[in-house]
């Protein structure tokens, strides 16, 4: 296996930044609202600005093919809207740490449900994988008692 360096990797890189820092102002975002705004006009409010911007790409879609597809894309709202409360009404309680980890469980679950539903091979890559993140939420999600800080005189290594 060798890790490749081309344009496609390099976008994929960059995208991928962009995106943890897009979901860490998010989480940023829900834990300063949590106090004024509930997870459901959060989401209101999430879904209504991501309207404004995906609202043109959406028209440009052939009417027919939004009549044929249109139960399935109602289901796809639905099960995305209520995801999101969910996840809202979640975040808003935890550390954003704690959070970032957690909302790693989503490729996992996604991966199993891949697996389980529509019976896509599981590499055994991909299982050690989703075993690290699972083991990574277990270890920062668990409650031990004790002072969890680093101590005063830590020092930096860099």
């Amino acid at each position: 296996m060798s890790l490749s360096t081309g344009s496609d990797f390099i976008k994929g890189l960059f995208f991928g930044l962009l995106s943890g820092l897009s979901f860490g102002i998010t989480i940023i975002t829900i834990r300063y609202l949590r106090h004024d705004y509930t997870g459901i006009s959060q989401t209101f409010w999430l879904t209504g600005v991501s309207l404004l911007f995906m609202l043109p790409s959406a028209l440009l879609t052939p009417a027919s093919v939004f009549l044929r597809n249109f139960n399935t894309l109602f289901l796809f709202g639905l099960t995305i809207t209520f995801a999101a409360i969910l996840y809202l009404r979640g975040i808003s309680g935890i550390r954003a740490q704690t959070g970032s980890i957690l909302a790693l469980l989503e490729p996992v679950s996604g991966i199993f449900f891949d697996t389980a539903v529509l019976k896509s091979p599981l590499y055994i890559s991909t299982f050690l994988g989703c075993a690290l993140i699972l083991t990574a939420a277990y270890l920062v999600s668990r409650n031990e008692t004790g002072d969890q800080s680093l101590p005063s005189d830590f020092q930096p290594v860099f």
